[in-house]
C-alpha cells in the first residue's frame, strides 16, 4: 500500500489517458475528448449522421486493417488510423512477444559455500598505488566470521566485521588519522580465503555507504572525495545467483508497437523467426537507480517487449549498480552489482565496472544465462523493431557497432597513441553503441574497458593540458566511449562499423518511408510538436531553443519533470517527426502499461532526479 506522500505523487502525475472501452461495451472518454464532444452537441439529425458517420469509418478501418496484415510494407499508406482498431488487431493477432524470463534455460543449481562466512585480510595504503617498499606507511587487517549477517550489523562497538578509521593511524608518528582527507590513498584485498567483500562508508559510524571493493579488483585508489572513514565486511555479493522477474503471462503482454501493425514486420525479420541457427543475444545496458534512470528503464523495457524481437532467440538485461537491487527488479530483468568508488566521481564509469562484475559473477554470467551475443546499448538507446538481421551478422571475433559521432576524427587516434599499453599500431574501429558483441569477446574488452578509463581519468584529473587537447572529442564526460574503443584494440577484437541501426533525436529526419523502415532504434533525448498544434503550448519548454527548426520542444530528459509530465494525447502522426513520435509514443505506452513510479528510497522526485541510490 503507497503511503500519502506516494498516494499523492501517484495522483499529481497521472496521464491523459486515451478513449478505452469498458467491460460493458461503453466508451470511457478522456477529458480533451469530452470537451470536443460538448461543443458537437446538435439535433437528432446530426447524430444519426454522425452515427452513420462513424459506423462507415469503422468499417472502413477494419479492411484497410485487414488488407495491412497481408500487405507489403512498402505498399502500405502513411496516414494515421483509428488507435483502438489497431489495438483490437493487436490484441487479436498477437506476436509471441518474448521476454528474458521466458526465454531462459533451466539454470545451473549453484551451490554457494560457505554462505554466511569470510575470511580475509586486507591493507590500508599511504600511497595510491598500494606500495610496500616502506612498512609504516600501510596497515594490515585481518577479519574473520561464521555469521556475516550478525558480525557486520550494529553499530562499530558491536560489529566484529567493521573497521573504523578514526583514532587509527599508519604510525604514533603521524599528525593525520586514517580517516582523515588524503590520509589512506589505496586498498587492497590480500588474500581471501571465503570470499568477502568490503563496503567503504563515507562516516565513521558506517551509516553512509559509497562503495564497495573486491579482490578481482586489486589496488584501488581512494580519493579525497568521497571521502573514507570506514569499513564494513561482508561476503562476497557477486557468488550468488540474482532473482529474475517470473514470466509475463501470454494474456498480459503489451501489443506490439503501432507502428508495426500499420507498417508490417519485414519479410527478413519473419523468415529469421523461422530460423533455428540465429544465435541468442541479449539485449542489455547499464544504468544506476534514480528517478532520472527509472523512466527510462520502464521505456527501455517496453521498447523490448513491443518491438518483435525474436520469439525465443532474444533477452533483456538491465545492469543495475547499487547496493541492493531496487523495487523496479521485482518486473523488469536485473543484474545487479555494487559501484566502484570512482562512479561517485565519474557515473558513466559504471558501463565497464558493471560488464566486469557480470562476468566476475559465475552464476549470472551471460553464458550461464543462455546467450551467445551482447548488444550493448545505453539506458536512451529505445528499440522499435527487430535487431535479430543485425545480430546474425556478429560471431566470435567478429564484433560490430553503430559508427560513433567522431568516426574518423584523428584525435581520437592521436588520443590512443598516447595513452595505449598495447597493440598501439591497431586500426581503431570509432565505433559508438550499439556495441553488438560476442560474450567471450566482451568479457576479454572488459577489463581493458574500464583500464583505459582509469588511465585516461587518472590523466585528466591531474593534467588539465591533455584534457583541454581533446576537449574537441569531448573528452571528459565521453570518456567512456573512448574506453571501449582502446580496449578492443587492445584485446585485439575487431568491429566492423556499420551505419543506421539507430537514430538519434537531433540527427537528421528520414527522407522517406523506406528510409523510416530501416531504422531499429532511436536515441532519445527530445521532442516536438508542430507550433500550431494547440497543446503544444502547453508542454512549451524554454530550453533547447536551438532545436527550434524541429518545431516545440515539449519533452526532454534534460529536464527534472521527464519523468512525471509525458506530453498527450500527440498530434495526428503525420504531423509528428519520426523521433518525436517513437519516444512520446513509447514513453506514454510504457508508463501505461507498467504504472506510475511510486516514491521511494530509491529515487529523488525534482531537482534530485539525477541523484542515485547509493
Amino acid at each position: 500500500m503507497l503511503s500519502q506522500t506516494a498516494q499523492r505523487r501517484a495522483t499529481s502525475t497521472r496521464l491523459p489517458q486515451r478513449s478505452s472501452s469498458t467491460a460493458s461495451g461503453r466508451t470511457k472518454l478522456s477529458r480533451l475528448d469530452r470537451e470536443r464532444l460538448k461543443s458537437s452537441e446538435g439535433s437528432w439529425t446530426t447524430g444519426i449522421l454522425v452515427a452513420g458517420f462513424i459506423v462507415l469509418m469503422l468499417i472502413s478501418i477494419f479492411v484497410l486493417v485487414y488488407s495491412l496484415s497481408n500487405s507489403n510494407p512498402n505498399d502500405t499508406p502513411t496516414q494515421p488510423f483509428d488507435a483502438k482498431a489497431i489495438e483490437h488487431m493487436v490484441k487479436t493477432q498477437k506476436q509471441d512477444t518474448a521476454s528474458i524470463v521466458n526465454n531462459l534455460p533451466n539454470k545451473p543449481s549453484f551451490t554457494v559455500e560457505n554462505p554466511n562466512a569470510v575470511k580475509v585480510t586486507f591493507r590500508l595504503y599511504a600511497t595510491p598505488n598500494c606500495d610496500e617498499s616502506d612498512p609504516s606507511k600501510y596497515v594490515t587487517i585481518s577479519r574473520e566470521s561464521t555469521d556475516v549477517s550478525a558480525d557486520s550489523a550494529g553499530d562499530t562497538n558491536t560489529c566484529p566485521l567493521c573497521y573504523q578509521f578514526c583514532g587509527e593511524k599508519f604510525n604514533e608518528k603521524d599528525a593525520q588519522s586514517l580517516n582523515e582527507r588524503n590520509a589512506v590513498k589505496g586498498i587492497k584485498i590480500i588474500s581471501n580465503d571465503i570470499a568477502a567483500q568490503l563496503d567503504l562508508y563515507s562516516d565513521c559510524r558506517l551509516t553512509q555507504y559509497h562503495s564497495t571493493i573486491f579482490e578481482f579488483e586489486e589496488c584501488v585508489h581512494i580519493y579525497d572525495w568521497p571521502n573514507t572513514a570506514g569499513i564494513k565486511i561482508k561476503r562476497n555479493y557477486l557468488d550468488f545467483p540474482q532473482k529474475l522477474p517470473p514470466p509475463i503471462e501470454a494474456s498480459k503482454r503489451p501489443p506490439m508497437q503501432e507502428h508495426l501493425v500499420v507498417d508490417g514486420i519485414s519479410e527478413e525479420s519473419k523468415q529469421l523467426q523461422q530460423r533455428s541457427d540465429v544465435p541468442s543475444y541479449l539485449i542489455a545496458y547499464s544504468c544506476e537507480s534514480s528517478e532520472y534512470c527509472a523512466f527510462q528503464a520502464q521505456t527501455n523495457y517496453y521498447g523490448f517487449l513491443t518491438s518483435g524481437q525474436h520469439p525465443t532467440k532474444s533477452g533483456f538485461l538491465r545492469l543495475l549498480t547499487a547496493q541492493e537491487p531496487d523495487d523496479m527488479a521485482s518486473y523488469v530483468p536485473t543484474f545487479t552489482a555494487p559501484r566502484n568508488l570512482y562512479s561517485r566521481r565519474y557515473s558513466p564509469y559504471n558501463k565497464a565496472d558493471v560488464l566486469v562484475k557480470w562476468f566476475q559473477s559465475p552464476p549470472n554470467r551471460p553464458d550461464v544465462l543462455g546467450f551467445d551475443i551482447v548488444v550493448v546499448i545505453d539506458p536512451d538507446n529505445w528499440v522499435i523493431r527487430d535487431i535479430t538481421h543485425w545480430v546474425v551478422q556478429a560471431s566470435e571475433g567478429h564484433a560490430m557497432g553503430e559508427a560513433a559521432w567522431f568516426h574518423g576524427n584523428h584525435l581520437v587516434t592521436q588520443l590512443w597513441k598516447e595513452v595505449c599499453q598495447q597493440n598501439c599500431d591497431a586500426e581503431l574501429d570509432m565505433v559508438g553503441v550499439p556495441y553488438i558483441v560476442h560474450r567471450n569477446d566482451l568479457e576479454k574488452i572488459a577489463p581493458f574497458f574500464k583500464m583505459y578509463i582509469d588511465i585516461m581519468k587518472e590523466r585528466e584529473e591531474r593534467d588539465s593540458e591533455f584534457l583541454n587537447r581533446y576537449k574537441g572529442i569531448q573528452m571528459g564526460w565521453g570518456t567512456e566511449m573512448f574506453g571501449y574503443i582502446f580496449g578492443a584494440a587492445h584485446a585485439g577484437i575487431r568491429h566492423k562499423v556499420v551505419w543506421g541501426i539507430q537514430r538519434r533525436d537531433v540527427s537528421a529526419r528520414p527522407k522517406d518511408k523506406k528510409e523510416e523502415l530501416s531504422i531499429d532504434m532511436i536515441h532519445m533525448g527530445r521532442a516536438w510538436w508542430p507550433h500550431d498544434y494547440p497543446l503544444s503550448k502547453t508542454y512549451a519548454h524554454t530550453e533547447g531553443k536551438a532545436w527550434s527548426r524541429f518545431g516545440q520542444q515539449v519533452w526532454c530528459k534534460c529536464n527534472y519533470t521527464a519523468s512525471d509530465i509525458i506530453p498527450w494525447p500527440m498530434p495526428p502522426r503525420e504531423q509528428v517527426d519520426f523521433q518525436s513520435y517513437h519516444t512520446l509514443y513509447l514513453l506514454y505506452h510504457g508508463r501505461e502499461y507498467f504504472g506510475p513510479l511510486p516514491s521511494s528510497k530509491y529515487r529523488k522526485p525534482l531537482k534530485r532526479y539525477h541523484e542515485p541510490y547509493p
